[in-house]
């Protein structure tokens, strides 16, 4: 079961694919996800070819985890300037996962939460409007 977990988590990558974290989201922590799901997904902003040895970051890379890279952007007016793009992978990501995990009450995970649960609503409409048509055909 793979589990898709949004938080204000800002990743940079190294040249060889590796991802670190300046914050909480690190392997260490994502490991007590891992104790309960088989992949975890971790979505987050990327900064391409950032990582450098001197910075003071912990690995997040490791078996069992997925980086979902968002495009990096800074304040509301970057945010906007992206939102199609971001959004466009929220929701193709949103329907790989089979669970989520909205961390904190940041503009990641509300964006996230809006285009995830949407989606489901509409499914779940769609749904129910199908097996209402089956049952008027009978």
């Amino acid at each position: 079961m793979k589990v898709l977990v949004t938080g204000s988590v800002h990743l940079y990558k190294d040249k060889a694919g590796n991802f670190y974290s300046p914050t909480v989201y690190n392997y260490d922590f994502l490991k007590r996800y891992l104790a309960v799901f088989d992949e975890v997904m971790l979505m987050g902003k990327v900064k391409p070819d950032a990582y450098k040895s001197e910075m003071k970051m912990q690995k997040v890379s490791g078996k069992g985890v997925t980086i979902i890279e968002l495009p990096w952007y800074r304040g509301i007016r970057g945010m906007a300037k992206k939102i199609l793009r971001l959004a466009g992978i929220m929701r193709e990501e949103g329907k790989r996962s089979d669970c989520y995990i909205f961390r904190i009450a940041q503009i990641e995970s509300t964006c996230s939460e809006n285009v995830i649960v949407r989606m489901l609503w509409r499914l779940l409409i769609i749904q129910r409007h199908w097996k209402n048509c089956q049952n008027f055909k009978k």
